[in-house]
């Protein structure tokens, strides 16, 4: 189609792509980044918690991939429980939102249509269907691309070079492999009050903060001498207690 301009072409293809083989289609769009977009829709992506599954998934904001999931959440909470029920209306709501609103009079909160109680329809997901499902990262806010199965980010998120550990000096967050090169940095103070490095009191913190390391030390070191000391203690006492019996014997 070399008299058609490349935007039309592009959406000529896309057109024909249900009629033509996929090689076709490829030819039309010339580059791989062509290809990708017309093949390859945007990944849109919900977050809500789910409940009731296991302890490893439940009431973690995840990232899901399939939005239509979200249906399935409590219309209310917006949490995704194991069991919920189905109002008439088609609204679903879980246990406990379900137990407030008969509590309030038994009307669906989103549209205040009533309901009895013979018109609620028990759901149940299985577990095997929520581990069947696409998710990101729980570290995806923090720059890991891992998206899969989640029954494939439990595994995942145990070795995820993308978690998080607290600096035992400054406290702040740092990834965890990131903090050799963080101590190496000279970390010994929060970020926002570090002071400059050829600054006299940036060198006196360093000072301080080694030496309240060697107190403590030193103060482990007493405590362990003192618990030596009272064991010598306690056996001499037995010892005297055991010799006077013997002289009261004799």
């Amino acid at each position: 189609y070399p008299q058609l301009p490349p935007s039309a072409q592009k959406l000529l293809a896309v057109k024909v792509f249900r009629r033509r083989s996929l090689h076709d289609l490829h030819i039309l769009l010339h580059t791989p980044e062509e290809w990708q977009a017309a093949t390859l829709p945007p990944v849109e992506m919900v977050s809500f918690r789910v409940a009731g599954f296991s302890d490893a998934l439940d009431w973690r904001p995840t990232l899901f991939q399939e939005p239509i999931i979200a249906q399935k959440t409590c219309v209310l909470c917006g949490v995704l429980y194991k069991k919920a029920v189905g109002l008439p209306c088609i609204h679903t709501l879980c246990m406990k939102c379900h137990a407030r609103c008969v509590d309030e009079g038994s009307a669906c909160p989103v549209d205040q249509k009533p309901f009895c109680e013979d018109e609620v329809e028990q759901l149940e997901v299985p577990l095997k269907y929520i581990l069947n499902r696409t998710v990101a990262c729980w570290n995806a806010p923090k720059g890991c691309s891992f998206i899969g199965p989640v029954a494939c980010l439990l595994n995942h998120y145990k070795e995820c070079d993308f978690n998080v550990v607290p600096c035992c000096l400054c406290h702040s967050t740092v990834l965890q492999s990131d903090i050799l090169e963080h101590f190496k940095n000279g970390c010994s103070i929060p970020q926002a009050t570090r002071l400059p490095t050829d600054n006299p009191a940036t060198q006196d913190l360093r000072n301080v903060s080694k030496a309240c390391l060697e107190m403590n030390k030193a103060i482990g070191k007493i405590s362990e001498d003192i618990m030596s000391l009272q064991s010598s203690l306690n056996r001499c006492s037995e010892d005297v207690r055991a010799e006077g019996t013997r002289c009261k014997e004799h």
